[in-house]
Parts: C-alpha cells; sequence; structure tokens
C-alpha cells in the first residue's frame, strides 16, 4: 500500500514539474509577444509625433499644398500605413496619402478628437469611411485598422490641426509570426490579443465574436489548464502588453494557449513511466509480503514517512534502506533510485526551461537590432538618426550647450557603382563607415542616413571644434585607397548650433552646405553659414 502511494505521489509530481515547465515555456513566449506590441505600438506613436512636431505638417495644417512631401516622405518604403493625413482644427482633411479623405469632415472621428488633446494611439476598429477606398483584405473580411493622431502646434504652442495615421491591423499577424516559431505553430500553440473587456482583437476567426475565456487571474501570473468557449481543454498564459508611454497604453493582453492532450504529453507520459515503475515493484512486493511481513513493518513504516515528506515537496530526502532483510534493503534502494530519477527528471526540465528563455530572448535581442541598425553597414539606421536628432536638439537646447551637425556624402558614388559594380559600391560603403566609426569621439553618433549619406552629431561642439572633427574625418577617408575604387573622398555640410533650430531646418541647412562643397569642387567641408543661397536640391552624380 505504502509503495503504491509513493508511487502516485512521484508520478503526480513528476506530472506537476513537466506541467509547470511547459507553462514556463508559454508564459516566456507570451512576454516576447507582448513586448515585441509594445515596442512597435511605442514606435509608431512616436513617429507620428515627430512628425507633427515639422514645419511641413503645421504648413499642411494651416493651408491646402499642391503636393504633400512630408506624407510622401513617411510612406516611402513603409507598408505599415494604410492611411496618413493632415486636418485642420475644424476636422477637415487637408492633405492625405493618394489624396484620400482630401475635403472630408473627420471631426467626429475618435482619433480626431484625441488628437486634439495629446498624442494617443486608439484602439482597433472596422474602417468607416476608407472602407470602400482601400483595397479589400485577401479573405474579404472587414478591414480593421489601429490609429495614431498626436496634435500639430505653431510656434507658440497652439493647436492648429491634427496628424492622424491608421495602420492595417494585419500587422498584430506579422508581429506574432515574427517571435513565434514555426515549431510552436506546429504543436497547435496559439496566441491571442484581447483588449481590457476581453474581446478578441486577433485569432482565430471563430472565437472574435463569441465571448472568450476569462483570464484576468492569469495575468504575468502561472499558466493554468482552462476550458475555453470552444469547449476545448487549454494550457493558458497570459500578459499584459507593458506601455512604454501613456499614449500608447491600450490595456490589451496577450494571451498564449495550446491543446492540453499536446502541452501534458511529457508529463503524462512520465507519470505513467512512474507508475509503471511503481506497479512493478508493488507485485514484488506483494509475492515477498507472505514471508516477510512481520520483519519489514518497521522499515515500510519509515519508507511510507519519507513518502509523505517526499509529497510535501522535500525531494531530497534520503530513502531508508532498512538493515533486517535483504529484500527490504532492496526495495529501499530501488524507491531511492527512482527519487533521484524524479530529482533528476526536475533538474533536467528546469534546464530546458531556463534554454528556451535564453532562446527568446536572443530572438527578442535580434529583433531589436534588425529595427534600428542598418544591414550593410552596421550603423544606425534612418529612423534612429531621426529620432536621436531631435533628442539631442531638445536637451542641448535645455541645457543651452552647443550642438553641431555632420551631413557627409561620398564624392563620385555613383560613378564607382557604374564602372566598378554594386559589390564593390558596397565595399566603399562598409570602408567609409568603419573609417568615420573609429574617428569619431566617443560621445559622438554616426548613422547612415541613406545611399552614400552619413549624418553624424557632434554634442557640446562649437564651431571650432566641429570644423576640426570634419577635417580629420576626411583625411581619414582619403588616407588609403580602397579596393578597386582606389582613393575615395568624401564632403562634408556642416551646421552649427543646431540646438537653436527645428530638425527639418538643420537637415536642410547641412543638405545645402553639402551641396555648396560639392559645387566648390568636393572634398571640403562647407557651412550652412558661408554655403550661400542653395535652395536646389543636389542632383544624382
Amino acid at each position: 500500500m505504502a509503495l503504491t502511494v509513493l508511487s502516485l505521489v512521484i508520478g503526480r509530481q513528476v506530472a506537476i514539474v513537466e506541467e509547470r515547465g511547459q507553462g514556463e515555456i508559454l508564459h516566456s513566449l507570451a512576454r516576447a509577444v507582448a513586448n515585441a506590441f509594445s515596442t512597435g505600438l511605442y514606435e509608431r506613436l512616436h513617429e507620428i509625433e515627430l512628425l507633427a512636431a515639422t514645419q511641413d505638417a503645421r504648413r499642411m495644417a494651416q493651408s491646402t499644398p499642391a503636393s504633400p512631401p512630408l506624407l510622401a516622405q513617411a510612406l516611402v518604403g513603409s507598408t505599415r500605413y494604410a492611411w496618413i493625413g493632415v486636418a485642420d482644427v475644424q476636422g477637415t482633411v487637408r492633405a492625405a496619402n493618394n489624396g484620400l479623405l482630401v475635403g472630408s469632415n473627420v471631426k467626429e472621428r475618435p482619433w480626431f478628437r484625441s488628437g486634439m488633446e495629446r498624442s494617443a494611439a486608439g484602439d482597433v476598429h472596422e474602417a468607416k469611411l476608407l472602407a470602400a477606398l482601400l483595397p479589400a483584405s485577401p479573405n474579404n473580411t472587414p478591414l480593421r485598422l489601429l490609429d495614431f493622431a498626436a496634435p500639430i502646434r505653431d510656434e507658440r504652442g497652439e493647436v492648429v490641426g491634427v496628424l492622424g495615421a491608421h495602420i492595417d491591423w494585419n500587422w498584430a499577424r506579422d508581429v506574432i509570426t515574427a517571435v513565434r516559431s514555426e515549431a510552436n505553430h506546429e504543436r497547435g500553440v496559439q496566441v491571442f490579443v484581447l483588449d481590457p473587456a476581453g474581446r478578441v482583437l486577433h485569432g482565430p476567426q471563430e472565437l472574435r465574436l463569441a465571448p472568450t475565456v476569462h483570464v484576468s487571474h492569469l495575468i504575468d501570473g502561472r499558466a493554468e489548464r482552462l476550458t475555453w468557449s470552444d469547449g476545448g481543454k487549454y494550457l493558458t498564459a497570459a500578459v499584459r502588453v507593458p506601455a512604454r508611454a501613456a499614449g500608447a497604453d491600450l490595456g490589451w493582453h496577450v494571451v498564449v494557449r495550446q491543446p492540453e492532450d499536446v502541452a501534458l504529453v511529457a508529463a503524462h507520459s512520465a507519470r505513467d513511466g512512474v507508475l509503471w515503475a511503481g506497479a512493478l515493484v508493488a507485485v514484488g512486493m506483494a509475492l515477498l509480503g507472505w514471508l516477510v511481513l512481520k520483519r519489514i513493518t518497521q522499515p515500510l513504516e519509515a519508507i511510507a514517512a519519507t513518502a509523505r515528506r517526499i509529497e510535501q515537496g522535500e525531494l531530497h530526502t534520503p530513502m531508508p534502506l532498512g538493515d533486517n532483510l535483504d529484500e527490504v534493503r532492496e526495495v529501499g534502494q530501488a524507491l531511492q533510485r527512482m527519487t533521484h530519477k524524479l530529482v533528476e527528471a526536475n533538474q533536467t526540465l528546469e534546464a530546458k526551461v531556463a534554454q528556451r528563455t535564453a532562446e527568446l530572448e536572443r530572438v527578442n535581442a535580434e529583433l531589436e537590432h534588425l529595427a534600428t541598425r542598418d544591414a550593410l553597414t552596421g550603423l544606425h539606421n534612418r529612423r534612429v538618426c531621426d529620432e536621436r536628432l531631435w533628442q539631442e536638439i531638445l536637451s542641448h537646447r535645455r541645457l543651452s550647450t552647443p550642438l553641431a551637425v555632420l551631413l557627409m556624402d561620398i564624392d563620385h558614388f555613383k560613378r564607382i557603382n557604374d564602372s566598378l559594380g554594386h559589390a564593390e559600391g558596397d565595399t566603399v560603403l562598409q570602408d567609409v563607415a568603419q573609417r568615420l566609426l573609429q574617428e569619431c569621439r566617443r560621445t559622438d553618433f554616426v548613422g547612415r542616413y541613406g545611399g552614400e549619406e552619413f549624418l553624424i552629431l557632434l554634442p557640446n561642439t562649437d564651431a571650432g571644434g566641429a570644423e576640426l572633427v570634419a577635417r580629420n574625418l576626411l583625411h581619414a577617408v582619403a588616407a588609403r585607397p580602397i579596393g578597386q575604387a582606389g582613393l575615395v573622398t568624401i564632403s562634408a555640410g556642416l551646421f552649427v548650433d543646431a540646438a537653436a533650430a527645428d530638425p527639418d531646418d538643420v537637415l536642410q541647412g547641412a543638405d545645402a552646405a553639402l551641396y555648396a562643397a560639392k559645387h566648390a569642387g568636393r572634398n571640403r567641408i562647407t557651412r550652412f553659414q558661408d554655403a550661400g543661397p542653395f535652395t536646389e536640391r543636389r542632383s544624382e552624380e
């Protein structure tokens, strides 16, 4: 009897450990998806805030331009936005991508009302005005959008309009696919996004309109086995999407579920193995019991007491071996081996959980690197350049310290591509990027702004210091040949006292100075203040 109880206890403990480990894996996946959504919401909202703070946005809110260059620039190379536009304070759309809704009044739309007060993201909803203007979804489901809005303010800080954007909700599917492995998908792991009321925003179509399971008690806690509204039993974990900004807090929850029979197959197998082993030992004990009943009473009582301690979680409790009969001693040794197996299984499972958690963290780090780094040169990409420029301007403006900005361009780069091929052009870009990075100071910021252009931010640097840094960079690039291209030079446009200007003015000024340096013969530095009235854009070399 005691042996049967011990087998049941050990089998139950093994199953609990296996189930807990699988629950930790699902919880880690839910946390990774929630962090990916948090980062995506924050980045999209920050993009809209940066666009709303530009002079182009103010001009579009106060007049009707012939073409919206700001919106065109925001949509170049991006499929995130289904619609982006500018409305004045009366709610009339002044400009939008492809002219969609221009002239329409959006005053009663929730995104416009919230955008008049603060930057904010709105919850998922079916398209209203845009439903008939945008392409239908591939599976003919209603088009659903996610809103972002930010107020447009003039120089006095008064609201003159709202910049709004709609993202196709299929974005949620892309975020989940990027985090969830194909192996998890094949094992029936499903990921849901719920709003604060528990309604399904993303998940199987049949569950979107049906009441779902209540998971509030699971948020950021341990995974549990639950019965869902579709009648199935699932191992379920839930995590709240963290808010990186007040306007991006939508109260969403990420819920991950896996069919119970798939999730717990390892737990059931381990439990059955222990039960079979216990059954075999019990049969042997029954055959010997009638011979040694009186002599084994005391050791069996000790074994039963040890079993109760193991049931209470003391897995490392040594099993008494007994000294009256060889048979009793063998039983104690067999049970001791079973206990050791349980401890080893627990340690192995914990190691697996730690390994899979580390893999998820590595995947998250790689996603973050891909989102912020240029794949060819390894430098920060244009999105990070724009954000860093805005941050540096605000910081230096608050501290009244000098900030200089360099916009550098490789001379005759088109000629290198045309004559030597794009592979050699890539080599030149990589080599120049490394020379700029090595020559700059630790406090400087170096990024690839686009094509053969590089943006360099020089904190706490006045005009004289900035010119010295720029001369060192020109000399470092021209000091030795690069592959088949030979000696390569760069030209630089310098904008000093950048903290006193808007980001668009700084970039336009540095670009004008760079054009002047090209016009004067290349391989030189020109300050914006010395560039003269260069108003046209540089043409392709």
